[in-house]
């Protein structure tokens, strides 16, 4: 990741800030449950300060299916790191329609060198079809937004969604040479049991047992 996105050398450590995720996207499972639990800004930021002190990391890695749920918990937690003269730096998953210019801006302020979202496609009828609740449009305008901040999204896709086809396909391809964005992630549609395309196949016979 670090040689990847310009991290370079810095000492770094997952970390999470809260569990699960509110939406239900049709080819996502939740191993710790469908319940969001956040924990306070607070918390986090002194996890953060005693892993430095300790350990003297200085990159974290935010592992939260989407660390952006809520805006004023993310407002919160750079107020945080402004207000103490934090130097670290941190990376997160956003949603396409959760924050604007504005927002990426004061995330960058306070240390944000990466932000990365689950696009998944480039074809609006594959969205509808994975119940993302995004558009193309929108992702097109965090990405613009995000780099009117200062930042660079990394952006991750599905291929293999049932509708898939060469012309779905090809949008999505167009949509990544339009917008001349990061590939970090491109993966195929697995019916992951718990998720609702695993019930799907399960029902329609296309897997037979849920071993």
């Amino acid at each position: 990741l670090g040689e990847l996105r310009g991290i370079g050398s810095l000492r770094a450590m997952s970390i999470l800030a809260s569990r699960s995720c509110p939406y239900r996207c049709t080819f996502c499972f939740h191993p710790l449950g469908n319940k969001v639990r956040s924990r306070s800004p607070e918390s986090v930021v002194k996890e953060m300060k005693t892993l430095h002190e300790r350990f003297g990391v200085e990159m974290f890695l935010f592992r939260d299916e989407l660390f952006t749920t809520k805006k004023s918990r993310v407002h919160a937690f750079c107020d945080l790191l402004l207000e103490g003269g934090y130097d670290f730096k941190w990376v997160c998953n956003a949603r396409v329609d959760s924050l604007d210019t504005e927002d990426y801006r004061k995330m960058r302020r306070a240390g944000c060198c990466n932000v990365f979202f689950g696009i998944e496609s480039g074809s609006d009828l594959i969205l509808e079809k994975m119940k993302k609740r995004t558009t193309v449009a929108q992702a097109e305008r965090a990405i613009a937004a995000i780099r009117k901040a200062g930042l660079e999204p990394g952006c991750s896709f599905i291929f293999g969604m049932e509708g898939e086809s060469a012309e779905t396909i090809d949008e999505t391809a167009r949509f990544i040479e339009r917008n001349n964005i990061y590939v970090d992630r491109i993966g195929f549609v697995t019916p992951y049991p718990g998720s609702p395309i695993f019930h799907e196949a399960l029902e329609s016979g296309r897997v037979d047992d849920v071993d």
